[in-house]
């Protein structure tokens, strides 16, 4: 193939989506090199977007600056792809004793919480054990990652801007001018493949593995989202998403059945009515050793970078982030120092 972009991009998850976006809205042109039969992470991901990590009554990183925003940045890229991919649809914490509901209460009105949480009498739901009540989550809910990766891809084919191959890194040429990939010129090349990953001893993953059941309950409808330990997506039509495990060591794609044992009794440590497993996935999430993006500059000469690391949060830290790595890319603009691939320092 012979095409001159600004940019070239390896992976087509959450990471690469998102930078691909940013940079297409800021007038520059790209090409995506990904094979689309290859396993990702992004696929099989819940996609909740949760401003805090209840079970240890914190707010997520980055709090105040990104949740109260996530739903008009995803109203940008629906309308570019023409789908609507963001279902806000709260989460629904149920609390376990009566001593966190006591801490619940003075949290819920102290000024770093009072935007994201309120106390709630949960919805009486005879399936469902909550007998302290719960926190409703404001700014919460969750992406349908595989309709918003596909839309996306379907946009790129379209205007010529996806290459459906395994990308090769020996096939991958540095010159003055930028970056040749197999006759496609271009400025600079964004590695944002998740895991497993080019430059690994430079970027130092902490890949994490997941796995999510797929259940089914027939007439139960839930317009929120309940969670203690671990989540309970409705899908519609009686399906239900439950996730999501943490595993460090077995970093391969099968499903385990201690995996399955460890959602069920998390599940239904709060959910008490009959159900039918329809379904178990996994994935291996590109998380990092301090729980941060990862993002920056691979050379000095400024011609090859890097958007991984996003974990479990990957929903919304990916339109916060990759706006800032665009904005370094294109502008020289500063990227944060805790996430900066620099605080590595292999430089």
């Amino acid at each position: 193939m012979s095409k001159t972009v600004d940019y070239i991009i390896v992976g087509q998850g959450l990471a690469g989506t998102w930078i691909g976006f940013q940079l297409i809205k800021k007038g520059y042109s790209i090409m995506v090199v990904n094979h689309s039969s290859l396993s990702n992470s992004s696929w099989v991901a819940g996609g909740l977007y949760n401003p805090l990590l209840a079970k240890r009554q914190k707010l997520s990183y980055l709090a105040h600056e990104i949740y109260p925003h996530i739903e008009s940045v995803y109203e940008e890229i629906e309308t570019y792809i023409n789908h609507s991919v963001l279902k806000a649809e709260p989460i629904q914490y149920i609390i376990e004793s009566i001593e966190e509901l006591n801490t619940w209460s003075v949290l819920c009105e102290t000024e770093a919480y009072k935007p994201f949480v309120k106390m709630i009498d949960f919805v009486d739901i005879p399936s469902i054990d909550a007998p302290y009540g719960g926190v409703q989550i404001q700014h919460s809910g969750w992406v349908n990652i595989p309709e918003l990766l596909q839309a996306f891809r379907v946009k790129l084919m379209a205007e010529t801007a996806y290459l459906d191959e395994v990308f090769m890194q020996e096939d991958l040429l540095m010159n003055a001018e930028g970056v040749n990939y197999k006759g496609i010129k271009a400025k600079g090349i964004v590695y944002a493949q998740g895991t497993p990953t080019f430059h690994q001893d430079i970027i130092r993953l902490k890949p994490a593995k997941g796995e999510i059941l797929r259940v089914n309950i027939p007439q139960l409808e839930l317009p929120f989202i309940p969670q203690q330990g671990v989540f309970m997506l409705p899908l519609g039509d009686g399906n239900f998403k439950i996730g999501s495990t943490f595993e460090w060591k077995d970093l391969s794609d099968s499903t385990t059945e201690e995996g399955k044992e460890q959602l069920l009794k998390k599940w239904q440590n709060y959910y008490k009515g009959v159900f039918t497993i329809t379904g178990q996935e996994a994935g291996v999430r590109p998380s990092s050793n301090d729980r941060r993006p990862i993002l920056g500059a691979l050379d000095q000469d400024n011609k090859s970078f890097v958007f991984n690391g996003l974990g479990s949060k990957g929903v919304a830290l990916a339109p916060y982030f990759s706006l800032q790595l665009a904005n370094f890319i294109t502008e020289g603009t500063a990227v944060d120092k805790e996430v900066n691939l620099k605080r590595f320092k292999w430089m």
